[in-house]
């Protein structure tokens, strides 16, 4: 009879502290490559790139106007900033997804 108390109590720690892991330390759904472009097609160099959703964070573009952020599935908000002008997007990120790849077409 003890036996199985400690079994049962032993399975049902082991389940919490997986829980406990699975809902503090989400998994990455998968990377969002985005360019950055402006209104005539120009990339746009070192913008600031905000990100709004189940994550908050805050990069900026390369020499190239590009950048790369590993994410959660869930949708996301993500705001493109140069000088005193920014813009908006939202983006949906798939659960289980690898990369996607997102133009960002501004319109400045």
């Amino acid at each position: 009879m003890k036996t199985s108390t400690f079994h049962t109590r032993w399975y049902i720690t082991i389940l919490v502290l997986v829980f406990f892991l699975l809902v503090t330390f989400p998994v990455k759904a998968g990377t969002v490559n985005g360019t950055v472009k402006g209104r005539n097609g120009q990339l746009k160099r070192y913008v600031r790139v905000e990100l709004g959703g189940p994550e908050t964070q805050t990069i900026f573009t390369n020499e190239h106007g590009k950048f790369s952020i590993q994410l959660s599935g869930g949708t996301y908000i993500i705001k493109i900033v140069e000088r005193n002008r920014s813009m908006e997007f939202a983006v949906d990120v798939p659960q289980g997804s690898e990369s996607i790849e997102v133009p960002f077409d501004l319109k400045w």
